[in-house]
């Protein structure tokens, strides 16, 4: 049963929860970051934003304005480790 209900959820990804959408496209989205080795999953400005609670376009501009958490280039997309938006997180809300 438990494995019906977790195939229908990936099957129908509305029936998720934000946070369990994020994780999925966190697990189809890893690469390996030319800059420091690491190979864990990435987001892209869109997932980070999402996955943090703001607008892509808010992302956008705290990055801009060195506000933002540490994004790495992956081709011509900004790349972010969950770890490092967690890390940000911690440090603007303290």
């Amino acid at each position: 049963m438990l494995a019906t209900a977790h195939h229908s959820a990936i099957t129908n990804p509305n029936s998720l929860s934000a946070c369990s959408r994020v994780f999925i496209m966190v697990r189809q989205t890893t690469c390996m970051s030319p800059i420091d080795g690491r190979t864990d999953p990435v987001l892209t400005t869109k997932q980070a934003a999402e996955y943090v609670g703001l607008r892509p376009q808010t992302m956008r501009l705290l990055k801009h304005a060195g506000e933002g958490s540490v994004v790495l280039k992956h081709g011509r997309l900004n790349a972010c480790y969950p770890a490092d938006l967690d890390a940000w997180l911690k440090e603007r809300l303290s």
